[in-house]
């Protein structure tokens, strides 16, 4: 009988050490890196650099806006900030609150809230420019895909701004 239990406490201390430890995720260096995003993205739009905000992204990307649920390839998406940024001039994106940020507890998916302003001139086909505010409000989902957070939906409201000076 002792033999029996000796065996059996034996097995059960050989299968705890072979089952995965529990994985620690640091929330804050989690949080940094998608931050590190989210200043990539700011930057992408004053360089008016498309790239810059899809090369992050899985390439069958959700974006809900105005009613509208689509599914867009990364070159669709890249296409979609092309027609923006033609002929426009950033001198605002701006946070008007510090983004929310949650991560799953096993550091495999996320999601942002964001608020800020944007301020921006357009040239028109005859390339006089017109300036544009607006306040955007939404929510960014991540995923892990070996190692990186990468960009996999998108909810985005827009609110006219007025502009200084106008």
């Amino acid at each position: 009988m002792m033999k029996t239990i000796g065996c059996i406490s034996l097995a059960l201390i050989i299968l705890s050490s072979c089952a995965p430890a529990e994985r620690k995720v640091d929330l804050e260096k989690e949080r940094e890196a998608l931050l590190a995003i989210h200043k990539k993205s700011r930057e992408g739009h004053f360089n008016r650099n498309g790239s810059q905000l899809v090369d992050n992204s899985v390439d069958d990307f959700v974006f809900v806006n105005s009613g509208d649920v689509n599914r867009l390839t990364k070159q669709q998406r890249l296409q979609m900030y092309e027609r923006s940024f033609d002929g426009a001039t950033y001198s605002r994106w701006d946070d008007l609150e510090e983004p929310i940020i949650r991560i799953s507890d096993d550091g495999t998916l996320a999601w942002m809230i964001t608020r800020l302003e944007v301020a921006r001139t357009k040239k028109d086909s005859t390339g006089i420019e017109h300036p544009e505010g607006f306040v955007y409000a939404g929510m960014m989902t991540f995923k892990k895909v070996d190692g990186e957070w990468v960009k996999e939906a998108n909810v985005s409201t827009f609110r006219e701004a007025a502009l200084a000076g106008t």
